[in-house]
């Protein structure tokens, strides 16, 4: 009987707990006809330093103490590198093959309430929720998160296409704020991505011609985040049959500021007279799923839309002038 009682207890200690604990609650609004699934993702992208936090580079808020001789003998042994607290927030930057590189620094010690070097928050890792959609245009989408601030909360609608569905819109919001045991209400309303192309593009090259392809794709969800990474799908003579079916090539010139993405591919035309179509676009990681079978890819122009692929003629080589 004693037994039974104790687990009951503990039964109803973890129900209690469960319902007392907080998160948010994301209401996506605006999602567009064809959209079969909605995912959304907290995490905090750039949190703030803590009220105790000082600022290394900054005057010290108290005037300092003379420093006593254990101080002063510590001192003398060689001590750790400095990290930059802003820069171990930051992900780890990607060369031009696309592989993670680490930033120079040292790893830092673990501060107060277990944060980085100079006692500097660090980011909390992203947390992926998906609901399907039925047909609706809103829909909410509960998730857990312990009480904290700064929290960002993306979402975007996807379209039915197997396991590389295209991202049709999106949304995001910053500083949100959850209070101990409470849901914390966000309401998104979501916005298809834009592309525009850069006025310096050619409107036509000649036949194994050096060119540049820019441009800038607006995404209100943020959920490329900081990959800096963007990739363009070629076909020659062919329209693209599908999103993402021609050959691909990437560039690690892109630049992300907010909502926009703005990236340069420097490409060689083909070596015979044509037409050459293509697309753009990148997978945003934390919206992939963490065993493999599902990767939501920002394409643009989106073909499963009902959209043409971009065309850009390619005429005869140019001549070379022969000398006498």
């Amino acid at each position: 009987m004693k037994i039974f009682v104790i687990l009951t207890a503990l039964l109803f200690s973890a129900t209690a707990f469960t319902a007392e604990s907080g998160g948010i609650d994301v209401v996506v609004n605006d999602i567009p006809p064809g959209a079969s699934e909605v995912v959304v993702v907290v995490d905090t992208a750039t949190p703030p330093p803590p009220s105790d936090y000082q600022d290394p580079a900054a005057a010290p808020a108290t005037p300092p103490l003379p420093k006593t001789i254990e101080q002063i003998r510590a001192q003398a042994a060689p001590a750790d590198p400095a990290v930059d607290p802003a820069a171990k927030a930051q992900p780890a930057a990607a060369d031009a093959a696309g592989a993670p590189r680490r930033r120079r620094g040292g790893a830092g010690r673990a501060g107060r309430g277990g944060r980085g070097g100079f006692g500097a928050p660090v980011a909390i890792p992203p947390v992926r929720q998906a609901v399907e959609t039925g047909g609706a245009s809103s829909v909410t989408v509960h998730v857990a998160r312990a009480a904290g601030e700064n929290y960002r909360v993306r979402a975007i609608a996807m379209g039915d296409d197997g396991r590389l569905p295209a991202v049709l819109a999106g949304g995001h919001a910053d500083r949100v704020k959850v209070a101990a045991s409470q849901m914390a209400p966000v309401a998104l309303r979501l916005k298809s991505p834009v592309l525009k192309l850069s006025p310096a593009n050619p409107s036509a090259v000649a036949a194994g011609e050096r060119f540049t392809l820019a441009g800038t794709i607006t995404d209100a969800a943020q959920c490329l985040g900081t990959k800096n990474r963007m990739r363009v799908w070629l076909s020659e003579n062919s329209p693209l049959a599908a999103n993402h079916a021609g050959t691909q090539t990437s560039t690690v010139d892109v630049t992300t500021n907010g909502n926009d993405i703005e990236f340069t591919f420097n490409l060689t035309a083909p070596k015979t007279p044509g037409t050459l179509f293509f697309q753009f676009g990148e997978v945003p990681p934390d919206f992939a799923r963490e065993d493999g079978t599902q990767a939501p890819l920002l394409v643009l122009p989106n073909l499963a839309t009902g959209a043409s692929a971009l065309q850009l003629p390619i005429g005869p080589p140019k001549s070379i002038a022969k000398s006498d």
